[in-house]
């Protein structure tokens, strides 16, 4: 196939070089050796026609020229012709800018991620905003520039896969699996035959997202396991294991006194006035506890 498209182009060229009576030998060579030259060279070879410092020289050089159309020759008559520039409008500028893979990479991730923060936190209202203004200028672009499909869903489940590694205990089998999605989308999603000329980098935008990504979730599923295995250090769960002292014979129910507050309780054995006493689970408000081997309060045991 790369060898028909060769010759194809080749043949395509030899023949505009033939019409316009040009080097029709350096033409070929253009395309099958990609071989290149100077403005002075290309003169010299009639590669050109000529050579022009700028707009109005190139429309003083070219008058009077007679050029061959379908319908017949024409003379040019372009000496003094005024020259009107109609520059880019805005909303075709935006789209300049915005039909960039990289660019479109950026939207696309802030956009989902701020959707993500809005589920999180129902009420912000910004994150959510700004996701989906993101969101729909990523669409935006990509109605502009062709992408590719898979390469967009494993984006998708790979930015999918990581979240879920936030929420399940995998031991970092989705981190990994969504982090070899997302690289392997993101490098897929624009490589498609008819914008051979757009790419989104590895190394100098794929890597670099992936790499923050994984240190933010690895960051954040550190700081869970941490708070996971800590103690409770609020609400009647956080009771159990507590010693208090008994403000009354316990046989069995009576009253303690744990971290200034006093308690009712149960003692599966009695535990008499002013002894430790250990809590061993909270039902309605009432504490469950036995005896301690701590002293008790005056020294004794």
């Amino acid at each position: 196939m790369a060898e028909k498209l060769e010759n194809f182009t080749t043949a395509f060229i030899e023949a505009i070089a033939q019409e316009r009576k040009r080097n029709v030998e350096w033409a070929a060579s253009a395309v099958r050796r990609s071989v290149a030259i100077g403005a002075s060279e290309a003169l010299r070879r009639n590669v050109v026609d000529l050579i022009a410092d700028d707009t109005n020289d190139l429309l003083n050089k070219i008058d009077g020229r007679v050029v061959k159309l379908a319908r017949g020759e024409v003379t040019l008559r372009t000496k003094g012709a005024a020259v009107e520039r109609i520059p880019m409008s805005w909303w075709n500028r935006v789209f300049a800018v915005l039909a960039d893979p990289q660019i479109v990479g950026l939207l696309f991730l802030v956009g989902l991620l701020g959707i993500y923060i809005e589920f999180q936190n129902p009420g912000l209202v910004a994150p959510g905003v700004l996701g989906a203004v993101a969101l729909v200028l990523a669409a935006t672009a990509l109605s502009i520039i062709p992408f590719n499909w898979a390469g967009l869903l494993l984006v998708v489940a790979g930015i999918g896969l990581l979240i879920a590694e936030v929420h399940l205990s995998s031991f970092g089998v989705l981190f990994a699996l969504g982090l070899a999605a997302l690289c392997w989308g993101a490098w897929l999603v624009f490589r498609v035959p008819e914008a051979s000329d757009l790419s989104l980098p590895f190394w100098r935008a794929v890597f670099p997202v992936a790499a923050a990504l994984a240190l933010v979730i690895t960051a954040v599923g550190w700081s869970v396991t941490r708070a996971q295995a800590r103690p409770l250090y609020s609400g009647v769960e956080s009771l159990c294991r507590e010693t208090g002292v008994a403000e009354s014979d316990l046989a069995p129910d009576g009253r303690v006194r744990v971290r200034g507050e006093l308690w009712n309780a149960v003692a599966a054995t009695p535990v008499r006035r002013g002894e430790r006493v250990e809590i061993v689970g909270v039902k309605d408000l009432v504490l469950h506890v036995r005896g301690s081997a701590e002293p008790r309060e005056g020294g004794g045991r």
